[in-house]
This record gives structure tokens, sequence and C-alpha cells, in this order.
């Protein structure tokens, strides 16, 4: 059976609507989005067996610090208690002074 063409004029009447309703109120208030993210798959996302992560000493209460530090970041949020060693075994200290350059535009290995 083939569908008469005045089918399809009677669809299109219900396109349209005259006032649309107001959104939900917490839908307005929902504050700033959150942060996106993405997971790399395949090859990308094998961990190696030869890393090796560095260790630069540090004494306890600068420890303690970057313990707190990074506890207020969502970058380290998911991390557990092995996870956080490592990152604060891996942080090493680089004391600037005040007009000294800390990162460059355009440079490849900014420090």
């Amino acid at each position: 059976p083939v569908a008469d063409s005045d089918d399809s004029d009677d669809d299109d009447d219900d396109d349209y609507v005259d006032d649309m309703p107001a959104p939900p109120s917490n839908y307005l208030n929902k504050g700033p989005r959150g942060s996106v993210s993405a997971e790399a798959y395949g090859d990308y996302n094998k961990k190696s067996s030869s890393f090796t992560p560095p260790v630069y000493a540090k004494n306890k209460d600068t420890e303690q610090r970057l313990k707190v530090a990074i506890s207020k970041s969502f970058l380290f949020s998911n991390l557990d208690d092995q996870g956080r060693e490592l990152v604060i075994g891996a942080f090493r200290q680089h004391i600037k002074h005040l007009g000294d350059v800390v990162i460059r535009q355009g440079d490849d290995n900014a420090r």
C-alpha cells in the first residue's frame, strides 16, 4: 500500500510547539561543569614493565605537605595509597627566584 500525500501533511502539524515548557529549576543552577576526560585504548593504554618511576629524597615534612596538596586536586583523587606514594616520590623540587623564567612558550622541554 502507498501512503496518501495527505497523511504526510498531518504529521507536520505535530512538529510545532506553541510554548516550550520551562526547564526544571535545578537545571539552571547546576554551577560550572566539572571535568571531562577520556581514556586511551589499545597499545596506548598498556603499562610498560620496563618503566621505573623516579624517586627523589624528601624529608617527612615535605612528604606530608605534598600529601595534603595532592589530596585537594581532582587529578590525583582516584589514586590508591601506593599510587600516591609513587607520585609523591617522583616530585622534584625546583627552587626559583623572583624574575626567573619558569616556562617559555614554544620551548620543547620547559622547566
